[in-house]
């Protein structure tokens, strides 16, 4: 369905009923929010780089205001036509973070404010000094479970630092949350 999205007819979308349904903007092509069951509207872009049709993911509504949506999607598009879309970035990327530079962030921005117990958690991740100064990409499983051999609940601990590249690898929130602490 296309209408003329505003920000009131967005706050009055209908939760889905059975499936989630999507209505695309009829100011800026491409743009469309999809509706979820639990009432959730995401902003989505449709273009085509290359001749091959592509969904991508603006951000939440609340999160991202409707300008900013068309902006965006008017940027999308903008670099799809001039071939600049999915090229590599001339920017080298920076090396991975070590596991001694992830346990004090995994600390701060997950365990502390979302585990009740987050000194034992980081008592254990002590456990891992052998591997300090290798990057977290680097870090294989069986390398974890090397350091806890000794320790009998050494599948728990593994997991922890196996989850905790998951839980901080959001580079924005990362930054974000870092910046608030500084």
């Amino acid at each position: 369905m296309k209408q003329m999205l505003t920000t009131k007819t967005l706050d009055a979308m209908p939760p889905a009923t059975a499936k989630r349904y999507e209505v695309r903007d009829q100011k800026v092509n491409g743009l469309h929010v999809r509706v979820s069951t639990t009432g959730a509207k995401v902003f989505y872009t449709l273009v085509r780089p290359n001749g091959a049709r592509r969904r991508i993911k603006i951000g939440p509504y609340t999160v991202v205001s409707l300008a900013d949506a068309r902006r965006r999607a008017m940027e999308i598009a903008r670099d799809v036509e001039l071939g600049e879309f999915d090229k590599p970035s001339e920017v080298p990327e920076a090396s991975a973070d070590t596991l001694g530079e992830m346990i004090p962030k995994f600390i701060e921005l997950h365990a502390k404010p979302n585990t009740k117990d987050w000194k034992r958690t980081e008592s254990v991740l002590h456990k891992f000094d052998g591997l300090k100064d290798r990057p977290i990409d680097q870090i294989q499983r069986q390398d974890g479970l090397c350091c806890t051999n000794r320790v009998r609940d050494s599948s728990r601990e593994s997991s922890v630092v196996a989850g905790m590249h998951e839980q901080t690898h959001t580079p924005d929130l990362q930054d974000q949350k870092l910046a608030s602490l500084q």
